[in-house]
Formats: structure tokens, C-alpha cells, sequence
């Protein structure tokens, strides 16, 4: 006589002995000599949900013996998220974490900082770093894309040839003479007129926070961007402005842009503040 002291016990009790009877019956069924020898399973059938959830609780640890080492959590804390980084190490979980591990890296390029800086203007830089990698989808690459016409275009704002990065940028008379004006009150001598040149001569700079360097940056950014927004609107929409009205969207633009940036006052602050009327 066994005797059970709970209900989920009989029934683990129930199934041993239902167990020993199937093996025994599946053994003599294997010994009758013309029965075949593969012998499907017999399932056993239970019905209790305590035992069900205790019987899978205990395969569960059987596969996952590491899960007894694992301490309990302290519910007086709260959860927290954590991430496993592209070297291993577990941090704090957060958008930034997850995208630097997930996103391609690749080395930094010298004139980021130039392009991408604390006080620019996102619209004017995206269209700088689309200059600088050159994929403006000016004239001279449609020719590549066996577009009909396509030599026989012409830059819309000069009328002389097509256009392209080098030429819009500004070999161009029309945006050569807007940034000869805009850089004129930049104040820092022998600024170039092309834009791999101006480009080279700001990298070793452009991570300094001086006054200068930031206004430069600033205005070259957003002539790149009206320049840019002038020949699309020419050749588009049927749009024109002179360069003295496309210099003077640029110099209110970059205007309210300094009003809103904080200096170190000095005598050349003072200055430039002087030259964009803040």
C-alpha cells in the first residue's frame, strides 16, 4: 500500500505505475513473434495541471541546469534593460547603444567636422556632406544614365555649360560672385574660391570653437544650400533671383543663425557681430 499525502502526489504515483504497465506491455508486444517490431508510443493522459506544470518546470531545468544558478530577482528594484554591445560587454540599453552596434562603421572622415558641427543648420549641412561626397545630382551625372538631351543642358544659372560640382561651386559667375560678397564678411583672409579648396583649408580648424571658424562654417554651409536651392529652382520651376537677392536670403539666414549662438565677447566678436548686424 502506498499512501499519498496530496492529490498531485497519487497522480504522480498514478503515472509511475501507468508507466511500469505501458513498458511492460510494449516489451511483451515485442515478443509476440509475428507482431511487428517497431512499436509505435503509447501516450499517457493526465488531466491535472498541477503535475502537467511541475513535470514541464522539471524537463525545463533538465535542458537549462544554468537557470538553478541565476539569482532572484530583487523586487524591490526595478527592471532594467541592458544591451550586449559589438565587443561583448553588457550596457544600459538605450537607442543610441543599439544603433552604434547595429549601424556600419567606418573611419571618420577628416572634413566631418566641418560638414557636421554643433551650430549648423541640418538642411544646409545635408546638402554640404552631398557636395563634399559629390552626389548632387548635377548635369554632368545625368550623362551617365543615358538621359535624352542631357548634353545639350545647360548650368541655369549662367547659361554656359553644365553644370557640376566643381562649377556650380562655385567656377559658375553667378556663385562665384554671391560667395565672393558672402565671404567678404567672414573676415579670415585668403579664403579660396572652390570648394575642395575652402574644404581643405577648414579641416585642420574646424574643430576649434572660435568665433571665426564657426561663422565660416556656417556661411559656407548655407551658400552651398541657397546656391544649390537657386539652380533647382531655375531649372524646375521657372523661378530666378539676381545674386545680390539670393546674398541677401543667405545674410538673413546666417543672421538669425548668430542671434541665437553665444560668443565669447572680444574685440573680433564684436566685429563680426558689427558685420551681420546682430
Amino acid at each position: 500500500m502506498v499512501i499519498a499525502r496530496s492529490t498531485m502526489e497519487s497522480e504522480f504515483i498514478a503515472l509511475d505505475k501507468a508507466g511500469e504497465e505501458v513498458e511492460w506491455l510494449r516489451q511483451f508486444v515485442k515478443d509476440i513473434p509475428k507482431w511487428p517490431k517497431h512499436v509505435s508510443a503509447i501516450r499517457i493522459h493526465c488531466n491535472s495541471q498541477s503535475v502537467i506544470v511541475s513535470v514541464s518546470y522539471t524537463i525545463f531545468l533538465q535542458k537549462f541546469p544554468m537557470l538553478l544558478n541565476v539569482p532572484i530577482p530583487n523586487r524591490d528594484e526595478s527592471d532594467k534593460l541592458f544591451w550586449k554591445t559589438h565587443d561583448g560587454s553588457l550596457v544600459e540599453f538605450s537607442a543610441k547603444q543599439a544603433w552604434e552596434s547595429i549601424r556600419p562603421h567606418a573611419s571618420k572622415v577628416d572634413w566631418a567636422e566641418f560638414v557636421w558641427f554643433a551650430n549648423a543648420i541640418p538642411r544646409h549641412s545635408f546638402i554640404t556632406w552631398l557636395l563634399v561626397k559629390e552626389k548632387l545630382k548635377t548635369q554632368d551625372k545625368m550623362k551617365d544614365w543615358d538621359v535624352v538631351d542631357a548634353y545639350s543642358l545647360l548650368c541655369s544659372l549662367c547659361k554656359l555649360q553644365h553644370d557640376s560640382h566643381n562649377h556650380l561651386f562655385f567656377e559658375c559667375k553667378f556663385s562665384l560672385e554671391v560667395w565672393e560678397r558672402v565671404k567678404r564678411l567672414i573676415d579670415i583672409p585668403g579664403i579660396g574660391n572652390k570648394w575642395k579648396e575652402i574644404v581643405q583649408q577648414f579641416v585642420p580648424v574646424a574643430k576649434r570653437k572660435v568665433a571665426r571658424v564657426i561663422v565660416a562654417k556656417i556661411v559656407f554651409t548655407a551658400t552651398v544650400y541657397f546656391v544649390w536651392q537657386e539652380r533647382n529652382a531655375r531649372l524646375f520651376r521657372g523661378e530666378s533671383r539676381n545674386p545680390t537677392q539670393v546674398f541677401n536670403i543667405i545674410f538673413g539666414t546666417v543672421r538669425l543663425k548668430l542671434m541665437s549662438v553665444k560668443f565669447k565677447e572680444s574685440p573680433h566678436v564684436h566685429k563680426l557681430k558689427m558685420a551681420w548686424k546682430i
